[in-house]
């Protein structure tokens, strides 16, 4: 196995054991013309009342959850965020067999024109877009029963859509903290 350990200044070191024994170590300095820490990202959740209840989750481990292992979420979803990522998502889980009561989006429809068609496509299927809302909260004693929807704007009024999942994203972040550990 080979692990990178460090990294600064044009070099890159690099520590190899063979079959992951030890006492069989080497060490590798590597000095690149070019560097490129890929660590990824990480979904952001949202900030609601109650999103710590059983049946809230991020909505990139529902598509891992079904993608992965065939398992859904729930039966019926309300799918919470604030980008265009939300609609393609919402069509590959009703594929997999979830229904997906609404999708909420926080954006106003100006906002979001990258998404008009999927959006429209989904409405044509039962799916109800919800743009410029918020969920405000989680409903149910032990798990999610349902969600409180506040339309944003002057006129804010609530209503209340049943589901057992709520799938929320907020956008990524990128992972950067080993790079700039590392002095990146």
């Amino acid at each position: 196995s080979t692990a990178v350990v460090g990294g600064t200044g044009g070099l890159v070191v690099a520590l190899e054991q063979r079959h992951g024994l030890p006492d069989t170590d080497t060490l590798h300095r590597i000095r690149p013309q070019a560097f490129v820490v890929a660590m990824g990202a990480v979904e952001r959740p949202l900030a609601f009342i109650d999103n710590d209840r059983p049946g809230v989750m991020l909505l990139g481990a529902a598509e891992r959850l079904l993608a992965y292992y065939g398992v859904r979420a729930g039966r019926q979803a309300v799918i919470f965020g604030n980008h265009d990522r939300l609609y393609p998502a919402a069509r590959r889980l009703a594929a997999g067999g979830m229904r997906i009561r609404a999708v909420v989006d926080t954006r106003s429809p100006d906002m979001a024109r990258g998404s008009e068609s999927t959006r429209r496509d989904l409405e044509r299927h039962g799916v109800e877009c919800m743009m410029g809302h918020a969920v405000v909260r989680a409903l149910g004693r032990l798990d999610v029963s349902g969600v409180k929807i506040l339309r944003l704007g002057p006129d804010a009024e609530t209503r209340t859509i049943p589901c057992d999942a709520l799938l929320m994203s907020g956008g990524w972040s990128p992972m950067v903290h080993a790079g700039l550990q590392e002095g990146g």
